[in-house]
């Protein structure tokens, strides 16, 4: 059985709007604690890009954690009516409704660049954001390294991907099926072995996973179910073709 349409289970609740430490995003993405002590970058469905786009950043997220992607946790964030027109200090001001979080990670560097390949486990965490990256039809890369656990990569800001626009449906889905969507930067360092043991892993995620990890979004966001279905077939056909595309180059690639 997979999950029911918009069952979006526990949320997380806003308790307090933090200070930014970052640069304001066009998504107008700011900083809160919630109740249970957690900080989370937070998106609202009222800013421009629309609601979609957390959909977006859900889902891919998601399905990433399916196959253990580098991406950061994130949730359902609640915020009640006591936050009626309450400006965040990012460009908007605030009504109830069900936001998407992003878990903080502290001491970061953003970039959006490929570097410290070398460092902590890397050339693994690498294979696994290619194959998400190719399964998504990812786009607007962009990476935390992590300077407390020796610059780990982390993979985050998810909003334009699948098929790269802020408008998704089932047409651009259907039409996703068959693209070849290869990462184009760098392989240099990946772990080879990690390439094959990702493909392996794309193999063996069912439908059923899929549709847990796509359904599980807010009502309130509006993403038709005829979207959501061709979204699932589209990452459950892609699967396969992307591990046969990391399995080539795992032959093609030595981490150093």
């Amino acid at each position: 059985m997979g999950a029911t349409l918009y069952e979006v289970g526990p949320t997380e609740t806003l308790a307090a709007i933090l200070p930014m430490n970052r640069p304001e995003s066009g998504t107008h993405a700011f900083r809160g604690l919630t109740a249970s002590g957690k900080t989370y970058w937070i998106k609202v469905p009222f800013q421009s890009q629309g609601p979609r786009v957390l959909a977006t950043e859900q889902i891919v997220s998601a399905v990433g954690r399916l196959f253990d992607a580098p991406v950061r946790d994130t949730a359902l964030i609640q915020i009640s009516e006591d936050w009626n027109s309450v400006p965040t200090g990012s460009g908007l001001t605030l009504h109830s409704c069900i936001a998407h979080g992003s878990l903080e990670l502290d001491s970061t560097e953003e970039s959006r660049e490929q570097i410290y390949m070398r460092f902590d486990d890397n050339s693994r965490r690498w294979p696994r954001w290619a194959a998400l990256w190719d399964l998504c039809i990812g786009s607007d890369e962009q990476w935390l390294y992590a300077h407390e656990t020796a610059k780990s990569m982390w993979s985050f800001d998810h909003n334009l991907w699948i098929h790269d626009t802020q408008e998704w449906d089932a047409g651009s889905c259907q039409s996703g099926h068959d693209l070849v969507w290869t990462w184009t930067g760098a392989w240099d360092h990946f772990d080879a072995s990690e390439l094959v043991s990702t493909a392996d892993r794309l193999d063996s995620i069912t439908r059923e996973e899929l549709v847990d990890a796509c359904y599980a979004i807010p009502a309130q966001w509006d993403v038709p179910k005829h979207d959501l279905d061709a979204l699932v077939d589209m990452l459950h056909y892609r699967r396969t073709t992307v591990a046969a595309r990391l399995r080539v180059k795992s032959s093609r690639t030595t981490a150093s």
